[in-house]
């Protein structure tokens, strides 16, 4: 990772926290529209709920979830951010489950959760603990699907501009430029899904059926 990568993620990390009022309005803006198109590719990997969200942030990918009858909950660190999503779920008349944790401690029973999301991560999803985390509480047969990152088409003079951008603070989206998946007892595998105006980095993988919760077991 570069010094300006570091950078960009310690910026991303302060919308989390200090910053989480124009969370939903740099995801927008920065994005050309973008990211919201990142976060639906989750759904294509999604056959059964009740689906965990580690990290749902302002709450937008919630609604959808339960559009689907994917039954959602979401665990969030910031207290900022829930209560941010919370006013959002109000607005809508929803009235998810959102729970205060962290991804390498859930607050959930053993094999709780059909499937589990989560989009844009920060370092905690290539950490060993999430993954044992995710492995106990995930049922036989889960999935679990994790966007990355994203990567703008230079389609018109902003998208261009802000793809130039981006390239100089991460690498392209290539197989060539992929990190190794984060060890996990779960079979993990990288795709790259097309947008319509980017492409979507997914961590993808399913727990086997007889697979126990740890990645010791």
């Amino acid at each position: 990772m570069t010094p300006l990568s570091r950078l960009a993620n310690a910026a991303f990390e302060l919308l989390y926290g200090p910053a989480a009022p124009i969370y939903d309005w740099v995801s927008r803006t920065g994005f050309a529209g973008e990211w919201a198109r990142w976060q639906r590719v989750v759904l294509r990997y999604l056959h059964s709920g009740p689906v965990l969200e580690i990290g749902p942030g302002t709450g937008d990918l919630l609604p959808l979830l339960a559009a689907q009858g994917l039954r959602p909950c979401g665990v969030e660190p910031s207290s900022q951010m829930i209560a941010r999503a919370r006013r959002k779920l109000a607005r809508l008349g929803q009235t998810l489950s959102l729970v205060r944790g962290r991804a390498d401690a859930l607050p959930f029973a053993d094999g709780a959760f059909g499937a589990i999301v989560a989009t844009f991560p920060s370092a905690w999803v290539f950490q060993a603990a999430t993954w044992d985390e995710i492995a106990r509480v995930l049922r036989p047969d889960g999935a679990v699907a994790i966007v990355l990152s994203g990567e703008l088409d230079p389609h018109g003079v902003g998208r261009a501009l802000r793809a130039r951008v981006y390239r100089l603070l991460y690498q392209p989206l290539t197989p060539d430029h992929l990190p190794p998946p984060p060890p996990s007892a779960i079979p993990l595998r990288w795709e790259i899904v097309p947008t319509r105006h980017g492409r979507a980095l997914v961590l993808t993988g399913q727990k086997r059926v007889g697979q126990s919760g740890s990645a010791l077991g």
